[in-house]
C-alpha cells in the first residue's frame, strides 16, 4: 500500500514532497552542518537525505512524523558517508581524531548549556507563575517594552503605583528563584573554615 491509498484510508492527509522539501530543507542542512562542520559537504549530503526520501517516500506511513523521519533519512545519510569514508581512507589522522573529540566536547557542551537554560527557563516560568495576577501582568507589558507611563495609563494607576509593584515582583521573583538553588553542603562535625 502506498502512502497516499493509506493516508486516505486513516483520514490523514501527507503534506507533498516538494512541500515537505520546502519546509525541512534549511533544518536538515542546519543538522548535517552540525555533524560535518564543513558546508560544502552538508549541502551534498542534505541532496543525499531529499533524494533518498524521494525514492522513499510512497513507503512513508501516514502517522509518521515528517520532521522526524527526514532527520533519521538524514542520520543516515551522515553514518553512510562516514562509514564510505573510513573504509576508503583506512584509519583516521590523529588530527581528525582531535577535531572530531573536541567537536564532540562542544556539542556537549553546548547540549549542557542548553538543558541549563531549559531548567532555568522553567523555574522562572513556575515563578512567574507563582506572582499576584497583577503583579505577572505589570511585568508581562514592562517586558513587551510598555515605558511606565503606558502600563499606568492602561492599568489606571500612577507612574510610582507602577515602578512600586514592579520592584514587589522582582524581589519576589529573585526569592523564589534563590529558593530553589541547592544549598551548600551541611557538615556533621562543622569545623572552623572546612566542612
Amino acid at each position: 500500500m502506498n502512502a497516499e491509498a493509506a493516508s486516505v484510508l486513516s483520514g490523514t492527509t501527507l503534506p507533498s514532497y516538494e512541500e515537505s522539501v520546502q519546509e525541512h530543507y534549511t533544518r536538515i542542512l542546519r543538522y548535517i552542518l552540525n555533524w560535518t562542520h564543513n558546508t560544502q559537504l552538508a549541502e551534498d549530503l542534505t541532496q543525499e537525505t531529499f533524494m533518498r526520501a524521494y525514492r522513499a517516500w510512497a513507503k512513508l506511513r501516514p502517522d509518521s512524523t515528517i520532521d522526524h523521519w527526514l532527520t533519521r533519512v538524514a542520520a543516515s545519510a551522515i553514518h553512510a558517508y562516514f562509514r564510505k569514508r573510513s573504509h576508503r581512507e583506512g584509519w583516521l589522522s590523529l588530527e581528525e581524531i582531535v577535531e572530531a573529540e573536541e567537536r564532540r566536547d562542544i556539542l556537549q557542551a553546548r547540549d549542557e548549556i542548553l538543558e541549563e537554560a531549559c531548567i532555568e527557563r522553567i523555574s522562572l516560568q513556575a515563578a512567574f507563575l507563582q506572582l499576584p495576577p497583577h503583579a505577572r501582568e505589570t511585568l508581562r507589558l514592562l517586558a513587551e517594552g510598555l515605558t511606565y507611563q503606558q502600563i499606568a495609563d492602561l492599568q489606571r494607576s500612577t507612574i510610582g503605583a507602577v515602578a512600586s509593584r514592579v520592584s514587589r515582583a522582582r524581589t519576589m521573583l529573585t526569592k523564589a528563584l534563590s529558593d530553589k538553588k541547592p544549598e551548600a553542603p551541611v557538615c556533621a562535625t562543622p569545623k572552623r573554615g572546612t566542612c
